[in-house]
């Protein structure tokens, strides 16, 4: 990948960053309540929005390359590498045209559980293992250089093949084999690398992510401060250690993330976005043209004559 390739991959995961921060939840991607671990196919060519979740994620690279923004730093990774993120991690990420990725999303309750039954392991995905789910975690723990490590890829691959089966039995042979894959990543593996930056206090920012995902169209620092028993300054302290904006600004960035999809997705109107929104229409219209330097009208229209 040559240097102005890679520049035009970083603009994009930059405006993603800058304009969408969002919560992901599990009952998003799980097909049932007994599910504990949905695997997803990242598209190509294609930048996610820029997103923390309630769950552990795995990105594996099957094949070809990826750019992962993780919080503040670009990873380039490569065919067999993976990332472990904590819930509360920002990230977006980038495949290549020709590249295969794959994400694995495990509940985190499910996996903490699972954890407690592991022994400890010697290097640095021991310390992420260990510290996962307490105040002080790793965001992500990182492979690398494991084109060549036949055996773990296998594991890998027997996590997607295990998704695509037909069995009554799916769920208990994807959870199989994604503890084996984990448990060779931390045995095995030839080196991890942690990330610099650790949590703190971010379970609460989680649940309080949630509920903005749930109710971003009533949910305010009153609401939030009511329901937490914080004040609201320690809110927007948190707020602001844990996503770099303000909540105010985080806020404005998910609801105008969110009516960019439904102006794409559904045939709803301006009016009806807005007021889904909690939004006067007016104050709606002027908000989204300052965010995004267009009217929404102009916005649909656009997007629709480019595709």
């Amino acid at each position: 990948m040559n240097k102005p390739a890679l520049d035009a991959i970083i603009s994009k995961l930059e405006n993603q960053k800058n304009y969408s921060s969002d919560v992901v939840l599990m009952s998003e991607y799980a097909e049932c309540d007994r599910q504990r671990v949905a695997v997803r196919l990242h598209p190509s060519d294609h930048v996610g929005r820029y997103h923390t979740h309630e769950f552990f994620e795995v990105n594996y690279v099957h094949s070809g390359t990826c750019i992962n923004l993780i919080e503040e730093n670009y990873v380039r990774m490569e065919a067999g590498d993976a990332v472990i993120l904590h819930p509360g991690t920002f990230h977006t990420l980038y495949a290549v045209a020709d590249g295969r990725v794959c994400n694995f999303l495990i509940d985190k309750d499910w996996l903490l559980s699972e954890l407690t039954a592991m022994r400890p392991f010697a290097h640095e995905a021991g310390l992420f293992f260990k510290e996962a789910g307490s105040e002080r975690f790793y965001k992500y723990v990182l492979f690398q250089g494991l084109s060549d490590h036949a055996p773990i890829r296998a594991l890998a691959e027997r996590v997607i093949g295990a998704s695509e089966t037909d069995s009554p039995w799916k769920y208990l042979y994807v959870e199989a084999a994604l503890l084996e894959y984990l448990g060779a990543l931390a045995e095995r593996a030839p080196a991890a690398c942690l990330s610099v930056g650790r949590g703190q206090s971010e379970s609460v920012v989680i649940d309080m992510l949630r509920d903005i995902a749930e109710n971003c169209s009533t949910v305010s620092l009153d609401t939030l401060s009511e329901r937490y028993f914080y004040s609201k300054s320690y809110i927007s302290r948190l707020f602001m250690k844990s996503t770099g904006k303000s909540f105010h600004h985080f806020l404005v960035d998910m609801k105008i993330g969110r009516a960019c999809a439904m102006l794409d997705q559904t045939s709803m109107t301006v009016e009806e976005i807005a007021h889904a929104l909690g939004y006067e229409q007016e104050y709606f219209f002027r908000l989204f043209k300052r965010t995004r330097g267009v009217t929404p009208k102009e916005y649909k229209k656009k997007n629709h004559r480019d595709e």
